[in-house]
């Protein structure tokens, strides 16, 4: 049986998530900020998930699809970000396959040539290493950073 308070907390909840999606982890720690129990918190994640609220998987997809297309950021700072939200490992994995190849590459050369264009007044050197420690930061592999970087150098 539902008690009161736990089924204010899954309203609630279900607003929260209904607006964006979520993990569990963070789920779990804003259920903790309303004042719900340990026991409490596992019900009404458990409610959630059976309800389709909270749903990893599509959190993960919704994610990679944002931060990669507006951000323009690298599949190792997806990566990283997944992992500090809570996300399961498999998961990350999954959705950082479905990254399309050719699509990737060219947000990866749209952000160097887009940086390049920024970095005027640089020896040939000073421009490899700006560009190299950018790309870095934005959580591209090394390998696809240095071929890219000597690809637009070349040019």
């Amino acid at each position: 049986m539902i008690s009161g308070k736990e089924n204010e907390l899954y309203q609630r909840a279900a607003r929260y998530c209904g607006y964006q999606e979520r993990t569990e982890k963070e789920m779990r720690e804003k259920l903790r900020t309303w004042g719900a129990t340990q026991k409490e918190a596992a019900h009404t994640i458990q409610t959630l998930k059976a309800e389709n609220f909270l749903d990893e998987e599509r959190y993960v997809e919704a994610f990679i699809s944002g931060k990669s297309v507006a951000k323009k950021w690298g599949k190792r700072k997806l990566s990283t970000a997944l992992t500090m939200k809570g996300v399961d490992q498999a998961l990350i994995h999954q959705g950082l396959a479905a990254i399309e190849p050719t699509a990737y590459l060219q947000r990866l050369r749209y952000v160097a040539d887009k940086k390049k264009r920024t970095l005027t007044g640089a020896t040939a050197a000073q421009l490899k290493q700006k560009l190299t420690n950018y790309l870095l930061q934005k959580g591209y592999e090394p390998d696809l950073v240095i071929q890219t970087i000597q690809d637009i150098i070349v040019q």
